[in-house]
């Protein structure tokens, strides 16, 4: 578990995803390379698989924000595994009153399973 920008001041509170076969890293770099060319820009940060499990909303004291982002920090949660069937591009639109995201395309993915690697 962790917080986006940083534990002093975080805005999302987010799981890591743990896939060590690095099929969705490699799917990650695809989606880049392919949409690149599209005018989108490529991110300079280093690829963090993750889900998204909250945001912070604006106005929260600087105590309260302080010791959300150091339960983050020693929290070690677990949270089971899943099969991925599909990826979807969303559309994240920030609102004053929250998220708003919206599927714009969703690519059914193969059902064979990945190359064990070692």
């Amino acid at each position: 578990m962790g917080v986006f920008p940083n534990p002093r001041r975080p805005r999302v509170l987010w799981i890591g995803v743990d896939e060590p076969t690095g099929t969705l890293t490699r799917l990650q770099a695809d989606v880049e390379h392919t949409i690149a060319p599209l005018g989108f820009p490529t991110e300079r940060r280093r690829f963090s698989p993750h889900l998204t499990l909250g945001r912070v909303k604006r106005g929260r004291s600087a105590a309260e924000l302080e010791a959300l982002g150091r339960y983050a920090e020693q929290a070690r949660v677990r949270v089971g595994e899943m099969e991925v069937r599909a990826v979807y591009l969303m559309r994240s639109d920030l609102l004053p009153s929250g998220a708003v995201y919206t599927a714009l395309a969703e690519i059914a993915l193969d059902n064979k399973p990945a190359p064990a690697t070692r």
